[in-house]
């Protein structure tokens, strides 16, 4: 099954040997599988239309598509209404969600329309607005992470102790990674703001390196 978001909604194909249908929907209800202003297209295996089918609204339920308040249109036979029509589906709604693209797979300058996108399809956007944030978060994080190193580096020719700046450094590696993915994965759940889940470690990290290395040089 193919599956496209774009700007319109949400356009799906699904085709097997007998038959095929195009599946158009305006947008989706938050992260329950139910979706608004659906219109489906069923071609025969040779491509031929057979009918429309427009719905108010589907639900994507035990791999089958349920739409209700439906009215059906075939060619030379007048438009016909019906509560409720079910049609076969390849996937569940947890595969449609994960089907498109992952934040990971996008680079910083497709991630804007990509997200304008999701949220115009009513699709999830808080992993790609995640991600965003965390790309406009990196200098600053670098710069945290180069003031560490400065911190470390310094104080080996001044204070000795080599073993325990190595060990320092590794720990303060470890405790930034650990940091880092404990504030996405708070920021994914909603459990902490987008923007402080994306800038709060690179801020943590650049105010830290800030004042080790002003300790450092006073010492």
């Amino acid at each position: 099954m193919a599956r496209i978001a774009s700007p319109t909604g949400i356009w799906l194909r699904q085709a097997t040997t007998k038959d095929s249908y195009v599946l158009h929907a305006r947008s989706m209800a938050g992260n329950r599988p139910i979706f608004t202003g659906v219109t489906l297209l069923s071609f025969d295996s040779s491509d031929r239309f057979l009918e429309r089918i427009d719905a108010e609204t589907a639900e994507l339920k035990d791999a089958a598509w349920v739409l209700k308040q439906v009215q059906i249109i075939q060619p030379n036979k007048p438009p016909q209404r019906a509560a409720g029509v079910s049609v076969p589906a390849k996937l569940t709604f947890q595969q449609l969600l994960e089907s498109f693209a992952s934040a990971r797979t996008l680079s910083f300058w497709q991630l804007p329309g990509f997200i304008t996108v999701l949220e115009a399809s009513g699709l999830p956007s808080r992993a790609h607005r995640l991600k965003f944030q965390a790309l406009l978060a990196t200098p600053l994080l670098f710069v945290g992470i180069i003031l560490l190193a400065a911190t470390f580096a310094l104080r080996l020719p001044r204070f000795g102790g080599l073993p325990i700046a190595i060990g320092a450094g590794a720990m303060s590696g470890f405790l930034l990674y650990f940091l880092s993915s404990l504030a996405a994965a708070l920021g994914l759940n909603s459990s902490i703001p987008l923007v402080l889940a994306a800038w709060g470690p690179a801020v943590i990290t650049a105010i830290l390196g800030i004042t080790l290395l002003l300790y450092v040089e006073d010492g």
